[in-house]
């Protein structure tokens, strides 16, 4: 035999060689692949779904981690009998989301394949799940997306068919997806979206639903009316192609257009506690990065710092407000742990649905006198005599002001020492002590304390004309409670799910201003408890420190203070239809000052039902 013989026998020799090795590989790693599979398919066990249920609400407790303020997801899913729905809602969800699902054990290996080479190859990330796997994962699983948490899932798919019957698993699925607008389960959305029971949806109401599953929040009309039509001229073609609608109905549809949605969206949060909800809700979104999705079916133990005594107080004492005050008036409140910054209490409104600007966190009015003790506090940082006097007549000119500087109801006090004109609120004698250590030291104060609004540097400022939120000046005050170190306030103490925790808060607080400094201002507010404007707050029966604030042209009217735990803030101002400041209108026999005295009262009333 030639060389060229022998070496080509060599080589057909070497590949029959090869090719028995490989597919005695392919047929050993398939028999491997199959015992796997049997064995995993044979462990895979079905939860119970109730309490899987029961896992997916989110729930926001009060400080006791064990008394619930609200569910994050209970408010907005309504668990129906699909029996009573029309086919075509069920088919609708089936055509957009999982055309072989009649048909399929559960996985579609062929759209899985198709996405498995697609995501590996680079192609934009595809998915292949059935309508069985989705169920598995939502309902049982949790979301999940690397590979073996996928191939549990659609072992779990595949004895969830082998187990329940299409329209059980179906209608579950349908009781479980999250359809957008805060809304989970198709009777949710139905009235989410169109302020009727599922059962009464119309083939288009049902196609446009089912539609914009994979990305609710992206294709809802109200927030792109061009991808909500196209997902919904999507799904009907499919119900056409699938004969789940004949082509004499689907032109009809498409001629009639896309259904009409609800504009105002339902929100899910109502009642004082309406607020603390919204704010954990965002905050988590915002600062945790959890999805709503996540929120509303993860399952999530949210601790506050709310106390639900001092919020129950703190509730009251807004409402103490008198009958006949201006309908446009408007409380905010805020109460802060001393030595955390804890957000204890706040009033942000009566109704979250009704009145969504948190009166506590977001909405500002002029600080008033309430800024003084930032100027007073300058001049003990300067080594200044609280004991020296002032001229507190009234009215009195200064240096680089057009106007004179008046005292309210204009009284002229005579001279009066630091302690005095703070007690009494003298404006003559705070524009002269701010013209005397230099009124930026006083818009540092301010800043330094914890309060971010920027305050110009005039000798005006110590009047409070800059505009705050009863937070931002609770925090202030917050400071000198706590000997100048200026605390991080916060509301969300923890976070766990399934029973492992994700977050907890970490208090911390910076040194920003000398404690004997803060010493001597504390004093002088303890002045305007016992000598000065506050005295009714001696009834409390402790020590207490504090400041009121009424603007000059009376459109905001404040009292905040401390005792040895914790600050508190009440503010009241008027605000007109177009969100204008209005002048306090007169209300309540004792209050001669519109507002002036109703604050402090508002103060008095917290303390005491506290101490209950």
């Amino acid at each position: 035999m030639s060389k060229a013989a022998k070496r080509k026998k060599n080589k057909h020799k070497k590949l029959f060689t090869f090719l028995k090795a490989f597919f005695a590989s392919i047929i050993v790693l398939g028999i491997a692949g199959f015992i796997f599979f049997i064995i995993s398919y044979n462990q895979t066990q079905i939860p119970e779904p109730d309490a899987v249920a029961l896992e997916q609400r989110s729930t926001v407790y009060f400080s006791d981690g064990i008394t619930p303020i609200g569910s994050l997801s209970d408010q907005n899913r309504t668990i129906i009998d699909c029996s009573t729905l029309p086919s075509y809602v069920g088919n609708a969800i089936v055509a957009s989301e999982d055309k072989t699902f009649w048909s399929n054990p559960g996985v579609d290996i062929f759209a899985i394949s198709r996405a498995f080479i697609n995501n590996i190859s680079g192609g934009a990330r595809q998915g292949g799940s059935t309508i069985s796997q989705q169920y598995a994962e939502r309902y049982y699983m949790g979301e999940n997306n690397d590979y073996y948490s996928k191939f549990k899932e659609a072992l779990l798919a595949v004895k969830l068919n082998a187990s329940q019957n299409k329209n059980e698993i179906l209608c579950n699925y349908m009781n479980t997806i999250y359809f957008g607008r805060n809304s989970y389960g198709i009777q949710a959305a139905a009235e989410a979206y169109f302020g009727k029971n599922a059962n009464q949806l119309s083939v288009s109401q049902a196609a446009l639903i089912a539609g914009i599953i994979p990305s609710p929040n992206n294709w809802d009309p109200n927030a792109s009316k061009a991808d909500g039509q196209n997902r919904w001229k999507r799904t009907l073609n499919l119900m056409r192609e699938e004969n789940y609608i004949s082509t004499d109905t689907f032109n009809s549809i498409i001629k009639d257009g896309l259904p009409k949605t609800r504009t105002e969206i339902d929100q899910p949060f109502a009642g004082t506690n309406g607020y603390i909800m919204q704010l954990v809700k965002d905050y988590l979104i915002e600062k945790q990065k959890i999805t709503l999705n996540e929120i509303l079916s993860g399952g999530y133990k949210i601790t506050t710092t709310i106390n639900k005594d001092y919020q129950k107080a703190i509730v009251d004492a807004a409402k103490t407000l008198p009958s006949d005050a201006s309908p446009n008036s408007q409380v905010g409140a805020a109460a802060l742990d001393n030595k955390t910054g804890d957000i204890l209490a706040f009033w942000g409104g009566p109704d979250n649905l009704k009145h969504s600007l948190n009166n506590a966190i977001q909405a500002k009015a002029q600080a008033g006198s309430t800024f003084k003790p930032f100027t007073l506090l300058g001049a003990a940082e300067k080594g200044l005599d609280f004991n020296k006097l002032y001229n507190g007549n009234s009215p009195q000119k200064f240096k680089g002001l057009k106007n004179p500087v008046s005292n309210a109801d204009n009284v002229s006090y005579g001279q009066v020492n630091l302690y005095k004109g703070l007690a009494n609120s003298v404006n003559t004698v705070f524009v002269k002590l701010n013209e005397e250590i230099g009124p930026e030291i006083t818009s540092e104060n301010v800043n330094k304390a914890g309060i971010d609004e920027k305050v110009d540097p005039t000798l005006l400022n110590t009047l409070g004309f800059t505009s705050v939120t009863p937070l931002e000046l609770a925090r202030g005050f917050n400071t000198f409670a706590n000997s100048g170190c200026r605390n991080n306030p916060y509301f969300v103490q923890s976070i766990s799910h399934d029973n492992k925790s994700i977050y907890n808060a970490a208090p911390t607080c910076e040194q920003v201003f000398d404690a004997d400094d803060i010493k001597k201002v504390d004093a002088a507010m303890q002045g305007v408890v016992q000598n000065g404007f506050a005295q009714r707050a001696k009834s409390l029966g402790e020590t207490i420190a504090g400041k009121s604030g009424t603007s000059s042209d009376n459109k905001s009217a404040w009292f905040a203070g401390y005792n040895s735990n914790q600050t508190a803030v009440f503010g009241l101002w008027q605000t007109a239809a177009d969100g204008s400041e209005e002048t306090i209108s007169p209300f309540g026999g004792l209050y001669g000052n519109a507002g002036s005295g109703w604050t402090l009262d508002a103060f008095i009333h917290y303390f005491k039902e506290i101490k209950k």
